[in-house]
């Protein structure tokens, strides 16, 4: 007998690096999915490197180990992943080309793909935190974890603004209805810049944890004491630790909940991820407080590991459902030849957002050509030229804009993307220039 095996879903992850063509275009605005989709598919036509050159994606070892190879397999596709499904088919009575799974896929059913870094690039290329509180990795899901997602995204919302939170360079909040993310200018004064597109990976996101870490309070907040409430799905109060260290900042605690989570995600796990989610809220003197929806893992956590992803069968949004009403593939075919393909989720990833440094590649101090003063701006007390504003980073474009907002230039991509900060404590990448008469030296 003939076995057949048809597309159950498909991920794509669209980091901003690798997208951005040549002309500075990226999908992000676009609003309309197979738009988005041809915009991928170009690329991949136009052999554009994607994501997947510094990420390795596969079923995790505990979910391969508990299900039958068989029925589920994972196929690498470009800028993401496909799922494909052991199947029957039939047709309806219209004549439509239906597939059912050859064995049942029950509502709960938790497809767990583990996504691994090949190198640490993808961190330096990535829009996230560099000071995080605590180790946490990127999880995606279908399910509404920590708010309502927007098919087809399988992206927590980006939280909305909080004018005491102290973000760091790039990092997103939702301003009424648009994204903005955060820097400091050059002035040191806190700014906004809007953000074209929607359901960004945010730090929202980073919410897998092990069973015991360290939680870490920047000494610049001056905290002494703290509360780390543990609530779970329902609200209730789990666990509550409290740390205090005299008049000095406190010094980073440990949190061990080991013995207050029963249903950690690993094998075996059955039911809606909702009830497996927490909340870990923290508050301390001086106003200091965060709050973070968490999922607990032994098996699942790895600081190897970039991203866990679980998907449910059956959502609680039906849009982001795997099957229809009758148990059948959404993937068909119409008596017209017409093929309706699988749910297509996506992950959009920003690429970090820095200010360019150029530095003479032969040690000499660089002097501001009359055609760059709107653009860049020369430190008085060092040897480099600055942009005016941050940038987002990609592999194949930049084109900054000037201080009026009109015009437009072409300047040198970093080489090297490891981060360094500036006595403003702002994010920066540095690049090293031949002197020439856009970078002439000081004479």
């Amino acid at each position: 007998m003939k076995v057949l095996y048809k597309s159950l879903l498909e991920v794509k992850l669209t980091h901003e690096y690798f997208i951005t063509d040549v002309n500075g275009q990226t999908l992000f605005g676009e609003t309309d999915q197979q738009k988005r989709l041809q915009f991928l598919l170009n690329a991949y036509i136009d052999d554009v490197d994607s994501i997947e050159k510094e990420l390795r994606i596969s079923f995790s070892d505990t979910f391969k180990n508990l299900h039958d190879a068989s029925l589920l397999k994972l196929v690498p596709a470009y800028s993401g992943f496909k799922i494909l499904v052991k199947v029957d088919q039939s047709q309806l009575n219209d004549k439509t080309i239906v597939y059912t799974p050859a064995r049942d896929l029950p509502d709960d059913l938790l497809a767990c793909i583990s996504i691994t870094k090949k190198t640490g690039l993808i961190d330096q290329l990535t829009n996230t935190r560099i000071g995080t509180p605590f180790p946490a990795i990127y999880f995606f899901s279908n399910e509404n974890i920590a708010g309502d997602k927007v098919s087809p995204f399988i992206t927590s919302p980006v939280p909305p603004l909080d004018p005491l939170f102290p973000y760091e360079q790039g990092e997103m909040a939702t301003n009424g209805t648009s994204i903005q993310r955060f820097y400091t200018d050059t002035n040191g004064a806190e700014q906004w810049n809007p953000v074209t597109g929607t359901s960004f990976a945010n730090e929202s996101d980073r919410m897998l944890v092990p069973l015991q870490f360290t939680y870490t309070i920047p000494t610049t907040a001056n905290v002494t004491t703290a509360k780390f409430t543990l609530m779970d799905s329902k609200g209730n109060e789990v666990r509550t630790i409290t740390a205090a260290n005299g008049a000095s900042p406190l010094n980073p605690v440990s949190l061990n909940f080991s013995a207050d989570v029963p249903k950690p995600l690993g094998p075996g796990i059955t039911g809606s991820l909702i009830d497996s989610t927490y909340q870990l809220q923290v508050t301390g003197d001086n106003g200091y407080r965060f709050s973070r929806t968490l999922l607990f893992s032994k098996e699942l956590y790895d600081p190897g590991t970039w991203a866990v992803l679980m998907i449910q069968t059956k959502a609680k949004n039906p849009d982001f459902n795997l099957l229809d009403s009758d148990g059948r593939l959404l993937t068909r075919i119409a008596p017209n030849n017409v093929l309706t393909g699988p749910p297509t989720f996506e992950i959009p990833i920003a690429s970090r957002f820095g200010y360019f440094r150029y530095f003479n590649d032969r040690g000499q101090k660089l002097t501001l050509a009359p055609s760059l003063t709107n653009y860049l701006f020369a430190d008085p007390d060092a040897a480099f030229l600055q942009t005016l504003k941050p940038k987002t980073i990609s592999r194949l474009y930049l084109l900054l804009t000037d201080n009026t907002g009109t015009l437009t230039k072409y300047l040198p991509n970093p080489v090297n993307y490891s981060p360094v900060k500036d006595k403003g404590n702002r994010i920066c990448f540095d690049i090293r220039v031949p002197q020439s008469d856009l970078f002439p030296i000081v004479p």
